[in-house]
């Protein structure tokens, strides 16, 4: 059921304290745990249920999240990511 709603709904950022970096749909209405699997996959488990977007855009801090190694669909990912996060302004 959880699932079914994440993928139903659309979080509106603003100044990114409410909303979840890793989990909640926010880039483009998807999350970043199905847009990136393979960085999804290595991220710390607190991490992925508490950093917010205005925490992890924060001098990057998202990047400190990743703690394993990345494959090649996983670097692929990161760069990708770090394309699109460039782009972000988060609004008070």
């Amino acid at each position: 059921i959880l699932s079914l709603f994440r993928a139903a709904c659309c979080s509106i950022v603003g100044d990114g304290r409410s909303t979840f970096f890793w989990t909640d749909s926010w880039i483009d209405g998807r999350s970043i745990m199905f847009l990136a699997l393979g960085i999804f996959a290595v991220v710390g488990h607190g991490a992925s249920r508490s950093r917010t977007v205005a925490d992890g855009l924060a001098e990057s801090a998202w990047i400190q999240d990743i703690l394993g190694p990345l494959n090649a669909q996983g670097l692929a990912e990161f760069l990708r990511l770090a394309d699109s996060l460039a782009s972000v302004t988060l609004h008070p």
